[in-house]
């Protein structure tokens, strides 16, 4: 490190990361992801090919964070910069190009071998998950009439003084707009279409979503979405399992974290990244649209579970444990399920002028 300040040594919140840990972060990720677009096949694909894998290696990337570094499998006490890669590859098969970088102006690096994220859209469900619930329950089912759907994340209010004495829902641009596609005044229905509902079951209508960049230097920060109650209709002020929501908490390393959401329901986890950037395919049938999330929460598994979240459970609330302060919102996870990834709770706030409850 030589003369160069380092305070990454203790877990910390995103504001106690160094200025030199951001700036390599930043680097890394502007670097890498930018090469990676330039090959024909996108990362998403490769993972399917072990020939791509090879023949490519470092494109292979597909988020790039600030977390522990590992060894032999435990986090150590620094921070550094992560790369999680679909797999893990000897030297020996990588190009020199290929190869990333053991430190980035002076910052380690550790290469972590994880599966890629996808918006976390439904494909199966419990079925206690997927009923109609009347009043409103913040951890079920609900979405936007023309996509599968997702978790409702909480009621919020807003902070527009035209808004006021609005009851408004919380959940993912995804969820409720389909990344903007869908305009304002679009039905919201709880249980979602997909899950069984009716139009006896609209409990909603879009009032707006924060735009989506595409490309893989985007510099997304939420995937984030409100709706309008309509007259009539109830809202839980608790999520299901979770309990009451206290405030809200920065994110920070080695963070106990819960959620309770539409496909896995109630499971617990721990932070380990604390400003990841994640690349994203926008479709699975196309997964060359990518778009790029910066500065994001990374949830594993604890210990001794292999499953935290999996699709269908975009727009889950993430809450502190304990103290049940909300951490982020849930937008992507693997198909695996191991781990996912979530906006910062006051980065969706601050983008959608609302405040919870």
């Amino acid at each position: 490190m030589g003369s160069r300040e380092r305070r990454s040594e203790s877990p910390g919140s995103v504001e106690d990361l160094s200025t030199d840990l951001r700036a390599a972060k930043t680097e890394a990720s502007d670097r890498y992801f930018a090469r990676s677009s330039r090959h024909p096949l996108a990362p998403f694909v490769l993972r399917r090919a072990l020939a791509g894998l090879r023949e490519v290696g470092g494109h292979q990337i597909h988020a790039i964070g600030i977390g522990h570094k590992l060894t032999n499998g435990k986090p150590g006490d620094a921070l550094c910069v992560r790369f999680y890669v679909s797999q893990k590859l000897p030297k020996r098969l990588l190009s020199a190009r290929a190869r990333i970088n053991t430190h980035i102006d002076g910052i380690d690096t550790d290469v972590i071998e994880a599966a890629p994220a996808f918006p976390a859209m439904p494909l199966a469900c419990s079925r206690a998950r997927r009923q109609h619930k009347r009043p409103l329950r913040p951890g079920a089912s609900i979405g936007l009439e023309t996509v599968a759907g997702g978790t409702l994340a909480f009621p919020c209010t807003s902070r527009l003084a035209p808004e006021r004495g609005q009851s408004l829902l919380l959940s993912n641009s995804h969820v409720f707009s389909d990344y903007g596609v869908a305009p304002p005044g679009s039905i919201i229905y709880q249980p979602s279409l997909a899950d069984g509902g009716t139009p006896q079951d609209r409990v909603g209508l879009l009032l707006r979503s924060v735009p989506l960049q595409a490309g893989v230097l985007a510099t997304n920060q939420v995937d984030a979405a409100v709706a309008v109650l309509d007259n009539g209709i109830g809202v839980e002020a608790d999520i299901c399992t979770v309990g009451a929501v206290q405030g809200i908490a920065p994110p920070a390393v080695g963070q106990l974290v819960h959620k309770h959401a539409r496909t896995t329901g109630y499971s617990s986890g721990v932070v380990d990244d604390i400003a990841c950037d994640v690349l994203l395919p926008l479709s699975r049938a196309a997964p060359e649209r990518q778009t790029r999330f910066v500065n994001q929460i990374r949830i594993r598994a604890r210990a001794g579970a292999s499953l935290f979240a999996q699709l269908g459970d975009s727009g889950a609330l993430i809450v502190e444990k304990p103290g049940n302060r909300a951490v982020g919102l849930l937008f992507a996870c693997p198909d695996n399920g191991t781990h996912a990834f979530a906006n910062p709770i006051r980065a969706v706030l601050d983008q959608l002028d609302i405040d919870l409850g």
